[in-house]
């Protein structure tokens, strides 16, 4: 059995794969938009040690290489981010999705690494 099919057919067929790969891309967008967005959060200073112990699960690579430079867990780091945002804090590590996390005196931010302009050491 063969299907025949017209030039009309075949632009509206063209048409919707249009649309469907439009609202395909459009939907991957705005789904790594949620996942690569920065978390941070609050934590009660009482509990530092209890955080860090979480954090140090969360994200347990102790090494991160950025632009050519090694960052260990524990470095007093300034990071500033693609929109400017400036982070200060101690480096607690990178997980398997290639966030870093930091435990700024206040907050405990995870930022991915690929919207990350610049890394640099303070001496403390």
């Amino acid at each position: 059995m063969q299907i025949q099919l017209s030039p009309r057919d075949i632009l509206y067929a063209a048409i919707l794969a249009l649309f469907i790969t439009w609202m395909i891309t459009g939907i991957m967008k705005n789904f790594r938009i949620v996942i690569t967005k920065p978390t941070e959060f609050v934590y009660p200073p009482e509990e530092v040690k209890k955080i860090l112990q979480r954090c140090y699960m969360l994200f347990p690579k102790e090494i991160i290489l950025f632009h050519g430079r090694t960052y260990r867990r524990g470095m007093i780091v300034r990071i500033v981010t693609t929109q400017q945002k400036v982070i200060q804090g101690q480096l607690i590590g990178q997980n398997n999705d290639n966030m870093v996390c930091v435990l700024t005196d206040r907050h405990v931010v995870a930022h991915d690494l690929g919207h990350i302009e610049e890394i640099a050491q303070i001496e403390g």
